[in-house]
């Protein structure tokens, strides 16, 4: 009986020991684990490589293509911590810096090689050409300038000028004005665009420092987590102090600004009596104009007074002449390296590559 004892208890210092180990194998494991998005504010296609570390001294690392990032698209991925990712953007010979590091040149243009490690921590998103991005929405009472920020809010600034870039804000209604409130604008008269992207919704970034609200200042108009689509709304020019307060304790993110001058020549005309939905104002109802027939009858006929947008259009931020494909230029410090090499290492390069991306998680 004694004996029986000792050893049920000999099982139970095994089993606790075991999961011990099973528990700090799994927490080690997730803590190499990380996860990274790329936003990419550049207004051309970028080509995101995953850097392999040389195989021996006599190697260079070779880079590996995993995604081509759309402009003003996120890619995002499951990753570990130190693993680096490369890309290239071009920039001309006046706005070259001597710390850069350059891969090629051709026609001028020298090629700017970004490096991208992988740490732990929270979420990572890095901004490719994070630079400020003008937009010029016309409306019927005239023009209104746009200054999207992306490292205010990343993921909403990228989702905005996306919809700009595909027309998706043209012609839209104005359909909920109020003077001390807000102008509010996102339903696409295109029916196929506005059903496609209203279920498309985008996380929630994490924001250090989070912009205060004002007049002029520009946000989607969802304030659940995770459900930003394609409403965004103005703050308007005689929005109350109390007011921009209360949007400040909101989920609201702020993504950019209109131009001062604008706001009161242009926003604070725009027609806003019907104001709220009923039964708060008279306004139009959203799931209305949703409809198939929203822009048809729906809203010329019960309100024919609304403002309406025009055509939004991105202002380019580079000059016209910048090489339309980036490709050519990512692989050379690849090819440099494998000169040497014999005929099999292109077999292993692939295999190298298949393995590391069936567990990589890359999506757009």
């Amino acid at each position: 009986r004694n004996r029986g004892t000792t050893m049920m208890r000999y099982l139970v210092l095994a089993l606790a020991v075991i999961n011990a180990l099973t528990f700090s194998v799994a927490a080690e494991e997730e803590e190499k684990t990380a996860h990274i998005t790329f936003a990419n504010f550049y207004p051309k296609p970028v080509k995101m490589h995953w850097v392999e570390d040389a195989r021996s001294s006599k190697d260079k690392p070779r880079e590996h293509e995993v995604q081509t990032v759309q402009p003003y698209e996120l890619a995002s991925f499951n990753s570990v911590v130190g693993h680096k990712f490369v890309y290239y953007l071009p920039l001309t010979q006046d706005e070259i810096d001597d710390q850069d590091e350059f891969a090629n040149a051709e026609d001028g243009w020298v090629m700017k090689k970004i490096t991208v490690t992988v740490e732990a921590g929270s979420p990572i998103i890095h901004l490719i050409h994070p630079e400020k991005v003008l937009v010029t929405c016309g409306s019927s009472e005239g023009d209104i300038h746009i200054t999207v920020e992306p490292t205010w809010a990343p993921f909403g600034a990228a989702r905005f000028l996306e919809l700009v870039d595909i027309g998706y804000y043209d012609n839209n209604a104005l359909h909920y004005v109020d003077r001390y409130y807000w102008a509010r604008f996102g339903i696409s008269p295109n029916a196929e665009m506005r059903n496609k992207y209203r279920t498309m919704t985008i996380v929630d970034e994490e924001i250090a420092t989070r912009v205060p609200f004002q007049r002029g200042i520009m946000a989607f108009g969802d304030k659940a987590p995770d459900t930003r689509s394609t409403e965004v709304f103005i703050v308007m020019p005689d929005t109350t102090k109390e007011q921009m307060e209360l949007f400040d304790e909101m989920n609201y993110r702020p993504f950019g600004y209109v131009d001062e001058k604008d706001l009161d020549d242009v926003v604070a005309e725009w027609y806003w009596k019907y104001g709220d939905i009923p039964p708060y104002g008279e306004g139009p109802v959203p799931e209305k104009i949703y409809e198939d027939d929203g822009y048809d009858t729906y809203l010329p006929n019960d309100f024919p007074e609304l403002s309406y947008m025009q055509e939004c259009k991105i202002e380019s931020t580079i000059k016209t002449n910048v090489p339309d494909s980036l490709s050519g230029f990512a692989n050379m410090e690849m090819k440099e390296a494998s000169d040497d090499d014999d005929d099999d290492d292109d077999d292993d390069d692939d295999d190298l590559s298949s393995d590391f991306l069936a567990g990589f998680g890359g999506n757009s």
